[in-house]
């Protein structure tokens, strides 16, 4: 009987240390999941800000172009 408690017990501490190592890397998971989503999250604002400012400097070009084809559409008309 003392052979089996024995037995018992070191078992019972093989799977506290197995339970203890895996919360760690569990922890250290979450830990790198909530690094990541950050940096996402960065990336995210990052690039909403550059096609925010694509779309205005597209928005000035079309509006450029439109101005340009109006003014030589006047000079060509007051050329007849």
């Amino acid at each position: 009987l003392s052979a089996v408690c024995k037995k018992l017990n070191n078992d019972i501490e093989a799977l506290a240390n197995q339970t203890s190592i895996r919360e760690s890397a569990i922890g250290k998971l979450d830990a790198n999941q909530q690094v990541y989503d950050e940096q996402l999250r960065q990336l995210n604002m990052d690039l909403q800000i550059k096609l925010s400012k694509n779309d205005n400097i597209q928005q000035k070009l079309q509006a450029d172009i439109e101005q340009m084809s109006h003014g030589l559409r006047d000079v060509l008309n007051s050329q007849q």
